[in-house]
């Protein structure tokens, strides 16, 4: 069955689950146990042997990180999980609350509180997980205070979140993107590097475009379509409809956080994080490009394919965390928050990204055996 049209099948499967089911890890099981089936000709014992290898692919590798772990893999995970130790900390210590109350003295109408979400949404670009819990928890108190409906400040979350990160070349999207890239790059006999591959296909994603120049033309001219009409109508007159689950069931529900935060307990972890993230890059990038001897060498080029991603993306996540940790860790010795908030926010942020590590595990197989099925060479 491999390089058939039968190779096909896990990755329709899959699509055909996550619009019926709109359950992505379900989806992505399914389609990764499918075509472990398929590989391995519906042979059970094979199938669960196929599957052990592959999983363990993902995690193992000789001579890698540490001399046992796949170095890419695991840089993206902890970055993942710093991302959310990170945002969880920034609820603890106030920070996401203070840089609301500066902003809310400065945003008077509902338009700007919209801008304000999209703006942000754009400025926060290393992770979108990352994006929407930092946006959601500073600009949520906003569009109560504007009557701002949840269903269209969801709206701006999401549509600035995932497609500001898949196009910046300083993200969690960005480096499985070239994960993928590298493979087919080295496939095809193409000397570019990944990510300079990466940077010249910003300005064709044309859905990453078009999504958000959509953002401020539906802020900019009131557009509300189906739905978001009622649930707008609804909250000017005072009651948000388009509130659903935990938060509905508990209305006064908050995150135990600090009372005496300040928006440094934000800026300082996301400023850190990019500066040591960057720096590393360009160090790496630089010292890479110093030994290479060709005198026809473009040095810019150069030292973007010299650039160590996985490096910049642990030392750069660790470095934030730090931060992070230390500000919210003050709180605890100022009396303002208890020791065991700390460590329960620890685990509560680092448990916020277990469903994209979950997904992006499962999406890595996916595409390990839909590989070995020779499906693109099928479709080729």
């Amino acid at each position: 069955m491999v390089g058939t049209i039968y190779a096909l099948i896990p990755a329709i499967l899959t699509i055909l689950l996550v619009i019926i089911t709109r359950r992505v890890i379900l989806s992505l099981g399914v389609g990764v146990i499918c075509a472990a089936l398929i590989l391995s000709a519906f042979s059970i014992g094979d199938t669960i042997s196929t599957l052990l290898i592959t999983f363990s692919s993902l995690v193992i590798e000789e001579d890698g990180l540490y001399g046992f772990l796949n170095e890419w893999n695991m840089s993206i995970i902890f970055f993942l999980i710093a991302l959310g130790i990170i945002t969880g900390y920034i609820v603890l210590s106030g920070g996401a609350t203070a840089f609301t109350k500066a902003i809310i003295r400065r945003v008077q109408t509902r338009e700007g509180v919209q801008y304000t979400a999209a703006i942000l949404g754009i400025l926060i670009f290393v992770d979108d997980y990352f994006n929407a819990l930092v946006v959601g928890n500073v600009s949520k108190p906003l569009a109560e205070a504007q009557k701002v409906s949840r269903a269209r400040l969801a709206y701006i979350v999401d549509s600035t979140s995932a497609p500001i990160c898949v196009i910046s070349p300083i993200s969690s999207w960005a480096t499985g993107i070239m994960g993928s890239m590298a493979v087919i790059l080295a496939g095809a006999g193409i000397s570019y590097s990944a990510f300079s591959a990466f940077l010249m296909t910003i300005p064709y994603h044309f859905y990453v475009i078009t999504t958000l120049i959509m953002v401020f033309v539906v802020i900019r001219f009131n557009l509300n379509l189906g739905l978001m009409k009622k649930y707008e109508a609804d909250t000017l007159q005072g009651s948000d409809s388009s509130i659903v689950g935990s938060e509905l069931s508990n209305p006064h529900k908050k995150d135990v956080e600090s009372s005496k935060g300040t928006i440094w307990d934000l800026i300082l972890p996301i400023l850190t994080l990019i500066i040591v993230t960057v720096g590393t890059m360009a160090i790496t990038g630089i010292q890479g490009a110093q030994s290479v001897t060709d005198p026809e060498f473009n040095f810019f080029f150069t030292v973007l394919d010299n650039i160590a991603l996985s490096k910049a993306l642990r030392y750069g996540g660790m470095a934030g965390l730090i931060v992070s940790m230390g500000l919210a860790y003050r709180h605890v010795l100022n009396k303002e928050v208890t020791l065991p908030d700390f460590l329960k926010a620890f685990m509560i942020g680092a448990r916020s990204m277990f469903g994209a590590i979950g997904i992006l595990l499962l999406a890595w197989a996916i595409c390990e055996l839909v590989g070995a099925l020779d499906a693109g060479g099928y479709l080729a």
